[in-house]
């Protein structure tokens, strides 16, 4: 009975434990991930930021509420991507806007650089996106817009 168990000590011992090789491959995978991972947010974040430089995602033009000639009607959350503008109109009446909306494109001078205008509907207390496409808004942080409604 000796010798028999002489040998399952000796056979067990040659093995490795089960979870050691494992354990130690996953907490080196596990930092050689984290690394990879930390590499791939600093590209993401480069990317997006020459996206942004380049014109390829949407910047906010201002931050602001916008009026126009009417009290009841503003335009909101203006954003431009390479040549378009867009935002929200807001009604804040009690009555359906059906109407246009004219926008005019500023430049740091004053001068006019853009015009569109645009058919919308707007139920009383709600508000609807618009969109301008190939107005000049290239420069849309340094830009001015003027709103009209008719």
């Amino acid at each position: 009975m000796k010798a028999v168990e002489q040998k399952k000590p000796a056979r067990a011992s040659a093995q490795p434990p089960a979870h050691g090789p494992v354990f130690s491959e996953i907490r080196t995978t596990g930092h050689r991930a984290g690394r990879h991972l930390g590499r791939a947010m600093l590209a993401l974040a480069a990317a997006t930021i020459a996206a942004i430089i380049i014109g390829w995602m949407p910047l906010p033009a201002q931050a602001e509420t916008l009026e126009t000639n009417n009290p009841d009607i503003v335009v909101k959350r203006v954003y431009c991507v390479d040549y378009g503008l867009g935002g929200v109109i807001v009604n804040k009446g009690d009555k359906p806007f059906r109407g246009s909306l004219a926008v005019a494109v500023k430049d740091e001078e004053g001068d006019v650089v853009g015009r569109g205008t645009q058919r919308l509907r707007v139920g009383a207390a709600n508000g609807a996106r618009f969109a301008y496409y190939y107005i000049n808004t290239l420069d849309c942080r340094k830009h001015s817009f003027d709103f009209t409604v008719n």
